[in-house]
């Protein structure tokens, strides 16, 4: 009875090892992982334009203040976007030229398209959707179409 005992507490023994050394490795790899994700975002932070940074910070106080006030006794929610992505989204929809304009090089945009299956038809819901949740994209489309461009 005592060798059968002896040979269950180390074969619970070498399996405690086994996994405490897998878990040792992966808290390895997190740690390294976690280490060069933030360097890598100090490093974006740290060469971002200071202008930037103060607009941001403005936006952020103004957004701040309207978010504190009233409308007939309603709140105001501001939900205004900082991130890079969205402020350029942004910019493209406020910009005459994002409809007036073919892409250059056009070649590329025809790649883009055939590399992503583009399908205007397929985006006709997305599109209502963008022209009704979005008021200047709206107020654009009916100054444009068809005056000076097509639907498509």
């Amino acid at each position: 009875m005592s060798s059968w005992f002896t040979s269950v507490i180390q074969s619970v023994r070498d399996k405690s090892i086994n996994a405490l050394d897998f878990v040792c490795r992966d808290l390895a790899e997190f740690t390294t992982t976690v280490k060069s994700d933030t360097e890598i975002y100090l490093n974006q932070v740290a060469n971002q334009d200071v202008g930037d940074l103060g607009f941001n910070r403005l936006v952020s106080k103004l957004s701040d203040a309207a978010k504190t006030d009233t409308d007939h006794g309603k709140h105001i929610h501001a939900t205004p976007s900082f991130d890079r992505i969205h402020n350029e989204l942004a910019r493209l929809q406020n910009d005459e030229s994002t409809y007036l304009s073919d892409p250059i090089p056009y070649e590329a945009y025809e790649t883009w398209c055939q590399t992503t299956n583009f399908n205007v038809e397929a985006r006709k819901g997305d599109i209502s959707r963008l022209l009704i949740d979005v008021p200047h994209v709206r107020s654009y489309y009916a100054r444009f179409v068809p005056a000076q461009t097509t639907h498509v």
